[in-house]
């Protein structure tokens, strides 16, 4: 079972080092540069993502 859970978070988002969960208020550039990302690489981590003012709070990134 365990590997079935792995297995579906690398298929949904690639060989990420670690997922992070959106808090109120936070943006792209805020959770790129706090995990020590360039946000061209957050970006290419979460490909398709759209960063507006703020992200959905909850939602689920690779970081």
């Amino acid at each position: 079972m365990q590997f079935f859970v792995l297995a579906t978070v690398i298929a949904l988002f690639g060989n990420a080092a670690a997922i992070y969960k959106v808090k109120a208020g936070e943006d792209c550039y805020t959770i790129a540069t706090s995990h020590g990302l360039s946000l061209d690489t957050f970006r290419n981590k979460n490909r398709g993502l759209n960063c507006g003012p703020s992200l959905q709070p909850g939602a689920d990134y690779c970081v």
